[in-house]
């Protein structure tokens, strides 16, 4: 997954979590190192999706495939495009979590 698209992720992770995507949260977010430009280019595309595009990030990336090298075997190719899902998952599980914190306290 590209660095763009892992900032997106990240910003929809937030959305979904009932906050506002900015920069700061979303480098806090992020567990690799991305530079601010990127983080920068990937918010602006974010917020360029329409609301239902944005929604419909996650799956996007789940199925779009990655550009793979002729050297990694179909094994590693697949193991790659787990690793992936597993990272979108936990973002998702993230986001869920924070809004159910959120609607609790709203609850209460």
């Amino acid at each position: 997954m590209s660095q763009i698209n892992q900032v997106m992720i990240t910003a929809k992770a937030l959305m979904l979590a009932g906050k506002t995507p900015t920069l700061a949260l979303i480098k806090n977010k992020l567990e690799a190192q991305i530079p601010m430009p990127v983080i920068i280019k990937g918010l602006q595309r974010f917020k360029a999706l329409s609301p239902q595009e944005q929604l419909n990030l996650t799956a996007n990336f789940t199925t779009a495939s990655t550009p793979i090298t002729s050297t990694k075997s179909p094994l590693e190719k697949q193991v790659e495009q787990l690793e992936m899902q597993v990272k979108q998952l936990m973002l998702a599980q993230q986001a869920l979590l924070a809004r159910i914190e959120v609607l609790e306290q709203q609850g209460s």
